[in-house]
């Protein structure tokens, strides 16, 4: 089966934005943090072909929709607009009906349809000071106004908060809905779900390519656990790591010419190094037990992985060549699934205290732990978004594991699936 990229959808579209003020209005991961009171007025028709088939209204719905998934703004109603369409020139936009219903942001725009294209023209404001803060245009095709809508969404965000949206990014998974374990995708905002893997076996921890286009994976569709490749262009898969005993656990680096692994074809599990094709076996670990789970740091200077050589299963840090191992995590009897934030500065990780799951986070030095997710239920295999802001994980909370999202503070979650089927290993794709 064949996917296309992002990218190839959205070669029509062409974006110029200006940012006219740095101030940073949202916090995102302030502990106390309210959400930010937004007005989103229709847009005006600014070109001569009418809009019978409402593009417009399915853009700007596609926007609201993901700005209501990060957590971080409040969508005013519309009802309560005291101005409709109007003007988007700064000079003739009414403030203060606008702050009349409680709108700090204000996001104003015009469209014209042109044959198959849609052109959008978008101002955003700061209600209270009067300022225009962010200029915006696009173009792109009708067929491919999700796409515009994820780049609107993703410039809203860092005209309020500096900081770049994760909107337009996919999660990779693993799903049961079929009996077996198979990989899927989809959008972040649960869109666009579709299957990768037809193996009829057990796939487990996907992962991504640095540059989005791959997903190495281990499967046991050959009588064991081997590594695989699956090139979401063409649907083509090749394996990577088919020696005797385990390959599991994959991650590339982020330059993507290396792979962390782990193999026991000399004995007892341990993490290796593979060039990109899966040859040259490197080993780093060297002790009894398990040695499992690597991921890299942003850098590609060190690897965090889990090993149970201190008595339990804990997570440690190592430089890539495998030399200044370091322990991280003491507290907690099962500490797995290390996920190196792309900030550099922390890692996330599931760990057990009493009968269940939960997710936390901890400084490289082992300091200032945080639990992120509490209650009588499993939170397991956290999963980083690209700019490092947010968390996908897996959750029994509701019965069947389903994927969630949640602010890296663990104060906003959001539920994404609704499979009923079981949904575990979340993987979150690059920008």
């Amino acid at each position: 089966m064949k996917y296309l990229l992002p990218t190839v959808f959205i070669l029509l579209i062409l974006a110029l934005s200006s940012v006219l003020w740095a101030k940073v209005y949202i916090t995102i991961d302030s502990p106390g943090r309210s959400r930010f009171p937004i007005a989103i007025p229709d847009l005006k028709n600014t070109g001569i072909i009418p809009d019978v088939r409402g593009y417009s209204k399915d853009l700007m719905k596609a926007v609201e929709k993901d700005l209501d998934l990060c957590g971080i703004f409040q969508i005013i109603d519309p009802k309560a607009f005291l101005e409709k369409e109007g003007a988007m020139e700064r000079d003739k936009v009414n403030f203060q009906d606008w702050s009349a219903i409680g709108a700090e942001g204000l996001v104003k725009g015009g469209f014209a349809l042109k044959e198959k294209e849609f052109a959008l023209d978008l101002r955003i404001f700061d209600v209270i000071q009067g300022f225009q803060i962010s200029v915006m245009s696009y173009r792109g095709a009708l067929n491919n106004l999700r796409e515009m809508g994820h780049r609107v969404a993703n410039e809203i965000v860092r005209a309020f908060t500096g900081e770049k949206g994760f909107f337009g990014t996919r999660l990779a998974f693993i799903s049961s809905v079929t009996g077996d374990k198979e990989i899927y995708i989809m959008d972040i905002d649960g869109e666009n779900m579709r299957r990768v893997t037809f193996d009829r076996s057990i796939a487990l921890s996907p992962v991504w390519s640095p540059d989005g286009t791959k997903l190495l994976y281990t499967s046991y569709k050959m009588k064991g656990p081997h590594l695989f490749v699956h090139d979401l262009n063409t649907g083509k898969e090749h394996v990577i790591s088919q020696r005797p005993g385990l390959n599991i656990g994959a991650a590339w680096s982020p330059d993507g010419k290396r792979i962390a692994c782990t193999l026991s074809y000399e004995g007892s599990s341990e993490i290796y190094i593979l060039d990109e094709n899966g040859g040259n076996p490197k080993q780093l670990t060297r002790t009894y037990g398990i040695n499992v789970s690597p991921s890299w740091s942003p850098d590609g200077s060190r690897i965090a992985f889990v090993s149970d050589r201190g008595g339990s299963p804990q997570i440690y840090i190592m430089d890539a060549d495998g030399k200044g191992v370091q322990r991280v995590t003491f507290s907690g009897k099962y500490n797995v699934s290390p996920a190196w934030s792309p900030r550099g500065d922390r890692i996330a990780y599931s760990g057990m205290r009493g009968e269940y799951f939960n997710i936390y986070s901890i400084a490289l030095d082992g300091s200032d732990m945080i639990q992120l997710t509490e209650g009588d239920w499993n939170d397991e295999y956290p999963s980083w978004s690209p700019e490092g802001r947010y968390l996908a994980f897996s959750s029994t909370r509701d019965g069947h594991p389903e994927l969630y999202l949640m602010s890296s503070n663990g104060i906003y979650v959001r539920r994404l699936t609704n499979t009923h089927s079981g949904v575990l290993c979340p993987a979150w794709s690059p920008k």
